[in-house]
């Protein structure tokens, strides 16, 4: 029996009852779901069995199907199928996937589709242009992978998908132009890649996701101008990637990723027209160094390798020069000490040219509020991290190996970098190390720092 008819000839039916009844006599809750059943023609009874659609048959053999136990694979072998009769499928407990296909244009016909099991995968499809069928896709337990598809135009309709259980790849789709929608996503649990699309101009996707699990990357997007999306992005847990975008010039998305959202490193690279007067993420600075090369003056180091005079206030200082033009719009600070008793160390940083100084650390104590007098330091100063350097040494050294800040060496300065917001970038920048106490000694082995132009 057809499901499809049975379930039109039940519907027909009840609306006689109700067209034949007063509304007095009829429980006024079966109108509602007589109206519902209308309106969705999800649903069906389920097949068992893998599913390799290769002729039209196979694919009218499914139809007023809901549920397939099995994968099912798109493989047709002369002339593009007609994915219709797949309309009612609201679940795939496997994959579903379309390889190294002929003849199919377009992935579409999945309207009531919720659920894949496992993998979604279009791959390596000669004439596949466009895929827009997955309007109401929820949930991938494992990837999605749009991969290799050499006249593939544009990704749209996943606006119902929340989550991939793991990567989510769109890649090496040299004629790909667009990525859309993707609204309701909310997190990857492994990776999530746009990769060497040559032709990429427009991500206009990714509103709405908050986590992506491993490494993000966006990069060798031929085309991409400027990267807007991702505004409720706060966490990658791996690395980020934005390299390689010859046409880039600006990235104003990335609003609430912070360099603490990020669990690895940041590598914003090669991107030979990304411009840093322009809005920039709070995950940066970029530097020079990385063949960003538009007003981007970035790295400022030194290493002097200089010896700390012991229990003198003076101290030691050592300058950097920049000739850069613009105002500071963030300051991020590498400091690398060697001292066998960091509780004696005052560290200041001044900007010779407004004679604006800071102190970056003040006689630090430990986590409980004692003198830290553990060894060294060699991390990184930023207002954006949760903890300040001034009371979070470790309370405790277990060997002389052992450093008085272990990994992540990342902490706020004892007085905020945000003083030096809005000066001149350039003129001399000094810092100064003194140490306040006799006995133990040390040394400046260098130091830098990383800044962000005010836009």
């Amino acid at each position: 029996m057809n499901p499809t008819k049975t379930s039109t000839a039940l519907i027909c039916a009840s609306l006689l009852l109700v067209a034949q009844t007063s509304l007095a006599q009829v429980d006024r809750k079966v109108i509602p779901v007589i109206l519902s059943m209308l309106s969705d023609n999800c649903g069906g009874p389920t097949v068992t069995g893998n599913q390799d659609l290769v002729i039209q048959d196979h694919v009218d053999a499914l139809r007023g199907v809901g549920r397939i136990e099995g994968f099912v694979s798109i493989n047709p072998a002369a002339g593009e199928l007609d994915l219709s009769p797949l309309a009612s499928l609201t679940e795939i407990t496997q994959d579903l996937v379309m390889h190294t296909v002929a003849f199919q244009t377009d992935v579409q016909g999945f309207d009531c589709l919720r659920t894949i099991g496992s993998s979604l995968v279009i791959k390596n499809n000669s004439d596949v242009t466009r895929i827009s069928g997955f309007s109401s896709l929820e949930t991938i337990g494992d990837d999605l992978e749009i991969y290799g598809n050499p006249n593939l135009t544009v990704v749209e309709g996943f606006n119902a998908l929340k989550s991939t259980g793991d990567f989510l790849l769109i890649q090496l789709n040299p004629t790909l132009t667009a990525v859309e929608g993707f609204n309701a996503l909310k997190s990857t649990g492994g990776f999530l890649s746009i990769f060497a699309n040559n032709q990429l101009a427009t991500i206009a996707a990714f509103p709405n996701l908050v986590s992506v699990g491993t490494d993000l990357r966006i990069s060798a997007a031929g085309k991409l101008t400027s990267i807007t999306g991702f505004p409720r992005l706060n966490t990658v847990g791996g690395n980020l990637y934005i390299q390689s975008n010859s046409e880039l010039t600006g990235i104003a998305g990335f609003a609430q990723l912070t360099s603490t959202g990020i669990s690895g490193t940041s590598a914003v690279t090669v991107n030979a027209q990304l411009d840093c007067s322009n809005p920039l993420p709070p995950f940066l600075p970029v530097d020079k160094t990385s063949l960003n090369l538009v007003n981007c003056p970035g790295t400022y180091d030194s290493a002097p390798s200089s010896a700390i005079p012991d229990n003198d206030p003076t101290g030691i200082s050592d300058t950097i020069s920049v000739s850069h033009g613009g105002t500071v719009g963030d300051i991020v600070v590498l400091l690398n000490i060697e001292h066998t008793y960091m509780n004696d160390l005052i560290v200041t940083l001044t900007h010779e040219s407004t004679n604006t100084s800071i102190e970056l650390m003040s006689r630090p104590l430990n986590s409980l509020n004692t003198s830290c007098a553990t060894n060294d330091f060699n991390g990184r100063l930023d207002d954006s991290a949760s903890l300040n350097i001034n009371n979070s040494c470790a309370p405790v050294q277990m060997s002389t190996d052992d450093p008085a800040y272990p990994d992540p060496v990342f902490f706020q300065p004892y007085q905020a970098l945000g003083a030096f917001d809005g000066e001149s970038l350039s003129g001399n920048w000094t810092l100064t190390v003194s140490d306040n106490a006799g006995a133990d000694t040390g040394t400046l082995n260098n130091w830098g720092m990383r800044i962000t132009p005010a836009p």
